[in-house]
């Protein structure tokens, strides 16, 4: 099944679309505070400095969700101002 660009769809698929990110984003987000959490306390434990520093660069695997979630509220907002 091939994806439709943004701005092929129309508004109600739009913010189902953006409600599925949001929840994408939320256990995605929940999941990487936890693991850092436990990373940071076994870097502790351990005095291993390297996972402490794996479990920081793990958040930057969720900015390219935040990025489709972006566009998609961008284009909600351009299509609500027309």
């Amino acid at each position: 099944m091939k994806t439709k660009k943004l701005n092929e769809l129309s508004l109600d698929e739009l913010k189902a679309k953006e409600k599925n990110s949001q929840i994408i984003v939320i256990v995605l987000g929940s999941f990487m505070v936890l693991t850092c959490c436990i990373l940071l306390y076994v870097s502790i434990t351990s005095k291993k400095p390297a996972l402490a520093a794996i479990s920081v660069a793990c958040f930057g695997s969720l900015l390219p969700s935040l990025a489709v979630l972006k566009q998609i509220k961008d284009e909600i907002k351009s299509r609500d101002s027309k």
